[in-house]
């Protein structure tokens, strides 16, 4: 059988099957890459990029659950009485949802720029402009915002990628620009691992229906 040099990625039918080539992928974005193929190389890293957060935020939800779905194994295998399960998921119930508080923090990216906004995303399909338009009286908290966002539906879930533009317009700071994200989100919060793989992929698929455009 031919090929081999990067684990048959292109034989990974199937989400389990990408998952476990993960570092083949970012193998395979870095030879397109030194081939000069820039725009496919791009896009691999990008997938790649999507993966590690969706692996990330995946496992952290299972850590969540550990403790509880342990309790029930071991009530349903008699070794613990039924008061361990109330008692894990207490326990449960009083922990933040890390996929309330964490995501935003891994897919975070800011740069700090001056005098011109940044280019809008081409994947931008709604736009919003927030706060003053003009002078700001001195104000050194005034800001202007440009908010970019794009959504997907798949089934019951939906995937969200954000990015804002804040361009302070005060005498203190004035002209500085700040730039957030693209951030990547998730409703409702109770989504299984399938259904948010499903709508990442879909996601990913019209990010790069964009970039081709």
């Amino acid at each position: 059988m031919s090929g081999g040099a990067f684990d048959y990625l292109c034989m990974a039918y199937d989400l389990n099957g990408v998952f476990e080539r993960q570092e083949q992928m970012a193998m395979m974005a870095t030879t397109l890459r030194d081939w000069g193929h820039d725009g496919a190389a791009a896009e691999t890293e990008a997938l790649h990029a999507d993966l590690e957060r969706l692996d990330s935020s995946v496992m952290d939800r299972v850590e969540r659950l550990r403790g509880v779905w342990k309790a029930v194994e071991w009530t349903t295998s008699f070794d613990w009485g039924p008061d361990s399960v109330t008692e894990a998921v207490q326990e449960l119930e009083s922990l933040t949802d890390p996929s309330r508080v964490t995501q935003d923090a891994r897919v975070r990216s800011t740069v700090s720029i001056f005098q011109d906004w940044p280019d809008q995303p081409t994947w931008a399909g709604n736009t919003e402009i927030v706060g003053a338009d003009g002078d700001a009286d001195g104000d050194p908290d005034q800001t202007i915002e440009r908010q970019f966002s794009l959504e997907v539906t798949v089934g019951g879930s939906t995937a969200r990628v954000e990015e804002t533009h804040l361009r302070m317009e005060g005498q203190e700071n004035a002209g500085l620009i700040e730039k957030i994200g693209p951030l990547v989100s998730f409703s409702p919060d109770d989504l299984t691992p399938e259904m948010a793989a499903d709508t990442l992929t879909a996601l990913t698929e019209l990010l790069a229906s964009y970039n081709r455009a």
